[in-house]
């Protein structure tokens, strides 16, 4: 009961369903394994602005909907995603729990 598995955002078996704004796209954020993420699985139609901002989708039901991820760097074709925390200064994780309310 004392011992837990932290998967960063930015490692690459790391997928979050994001929403993506504004337009609130919905996408997936997978890791680099570097400090910094990329959008996968997006429609084609949807159109992605450099600076747009990342959210978590509450889709999957791991997070919260409306959590702050980072900014989208839209450089040589790709959606990066430069994250708001700088993962090399990462010395204690908060740890979310919630109980999700029965229907």
């Amino acid at each position: 009961y004392t011992i837990s598995r932290v998967l960063l955002l930015s490692d690459l078996n790391s997928r979050t369903p994001v929403s993506i704004e504004p337009g609130s796209i919905q996408s997936i954020l997978s890791g680099d394994g570097e400090n910094s993420g990329f959008i996968q699985y997006i429609k084609d139609e949807a159109s992605i602005n450099h600076d747009s901002l990342i959210y978590t989708s509450g889709s999957g039901g791991l997070f919260k909907p409306g959590i702050p991820i980072g900014k989208i760097n839209k450089s040589n074709n790709k959606n990066e995603v430069n994250f708001f925390i700088d993962f090399t200064q990462l010395r204690y994780v908060k740890v979310a729990s919630y109980i999700e309310k029965e229907n």
